[in-house]
């Protein structure tokens, strides 16, 4: 068990520089569309071998409760990456997800990770919670700069800051099984009927 776990870390960290090496930061765009996909930077049969909650990282949830990735474990999520304050992309993301989960008869919870932590406190997405009535199925999570990066690395999310108050990012929906692994990636606003679709091919 501890040498599995050994090996699967130092493919996160294989995975994470590979990552940045081969995909980069410079030139990412919200409109980036190249549909379904594997993780950046990795084999498509490596990263869905790989359990992105094998990550080393701790996250902050929108109750101000600590977590570890591995709390997600045991059912299907569907991730993306956004922060609170951005009005383009960010929001139809959200608004695509909610389609996921109103006709994915509950085959999935929803997790959205800030792209922004130094402004995306818990008080604040507890907020974003709120103003989009997410329901209790929804976690938001927050955590350091370094891990947020390591997490992006491993999703294929490129993104850079340009100013103080937006940040250009990739716009990816992940369907992770309950074990953490990538079943699917679709780099497009408009995904929510090939998530459903995924997730019920996956689920059944």
């Amino acid at each position: 068990m501890a040498s599995a776990q050994r090996s699967s870390r130092r493919f996160a960290r294989t995975a994470i520089g590979a990552a940045f090496l081969l995909g980069g930061l410079a030139g990412c765009s919200a409109g980036d569309n190249d549909g379904e996909r594997a993780t950046s930077g990795v084999e498509a049969s490596e990263s869905r071998a790989f359990s992105v909650y094998d990550l080393d990282s701790k996250w902050v949830d929108q109750h101000a409760a600590p977590r570890m990735l591995e709390s997600l474990k045991g059912r299907p999520q569907v991730v993306a990456l956004v922060y609170t304050t951005c009005t383009s992309v960010c929001p139809m993301t959200v608004a695509a997800m909610q389609q996921v989960e109103a006709k994915s008869e509950g085959r999935a919870d929803f997790v959205l990770f800030s792209l922004d932590p130094s402004h995306d406190a818990p008080e604040q997405l507890a907020e974003f919670a709120k103003l989009h009535a997410l329901s209790t199925r929804w976690t938001l999570l927050t955590g350091s700069e370094s891990d947020v990066r390591a997490l992006a690395a491993v999703l294929g999310v490129k993104f850079q800051r340009v100013s103080d108050t937006e940040i250009v990012h990739t716009n990816t929906l992940t369907v992770l099984d309950g074990d953490g692994r990538i079943v699917a990636q679709f780099n497009e606003v408009d995904a929510a009927d090939r998530t459903i679709a995924t997730l019920r091919q996956f689920t059944r």
